[in-house]
């Protein structure tokens, strides 16, 4: 029990380069079925919603870009602060590992009642009456599913930092300071992307 959360909480000591590249990259393969078959977008490096259907390459595209963008800012902060020479490889290959639980995004967003929620909130805005308010087990469903949704995106986070941590062999303020940095800039450059791949063109 000890070594299999020892793995969850740090798999990056066991499964490493390509191992980590390609169990990565298989996740993403999944997990973008999955977000396509329940409407769920990953449209930034750490962004959950469940929206309308769209085209499947909509959902790959978002999980292609979030990766990418973290993988252009994290490789060159790592080796510009490292002291160690450090592979591309390695960091691909673990940032892609710490982002196979989002496969578990989708499956929450199967009970997550979010359009239903969503008008309900909407109609206080527009002061409009709503068709139905939702039962006390749609409240229920929401508000469990928001809860797991935002553990998931901590627990990931923590995974991309010791991932990055581990592969640039930095640590202390170093590590987190120039991880948060990446994280934001990462952030925003697959908004720009998803902005005129995604909605330009779907």
């Amino acid at each position: 029990m000890k070594n299999v959360f020892e793995y969850l909480v740090n798999p990056f000591k066991k499964t490493a380069g390509f191992n980590a590249l390609f169990a990565g990259l298989a996740a993403m393969a999944l997990t973008s079925v999955l977000a396509w078959f329940t409407g769920t977008r990953f449209d930034g490096v750490i962004d959950i919603h469940v929206g309308p259907s769209l085209s499947y390459l909509v959902y790959l595209i978002d999980l292609v870009i979030g990766y990418v963008s973290l993988v252009l800012f994290l490789y060159p902060m790592g080796a510009l602060l490292s002291s160690s020479k450090i592979r591309l490889i390695d960091v691909a290959g673990t940032i892609a590992l710490s982002r196979a639980p989002l496969i578990f995004a989708p499956v929450i967003s199967t009970f997550s009642q979010a359009k239903t929620m969503t008008a309900y909130f909407l109609s206080f805005l527009t002061q409009e009456t709503p068709d139905q308010s939702p039962t006390n087990m749609q409240f229920f469903l929401f508000g469990l599913s928001l809860f797991l949704t935002i553990t998931l995106t901590v627990y990931v986070i923590m995974l991309m930092y010791r991932a990055y941590a581990l592969s640039a062999n930095l640590k202390g303020n170093k590590a987190v300071l120039s991880f948060i940095g990446s994280l934001v800039l990462a952030e925003a450059l697959s908004k720009v992307l998803l902005y005129f791949i995604v909605m330009k063109q779907f």
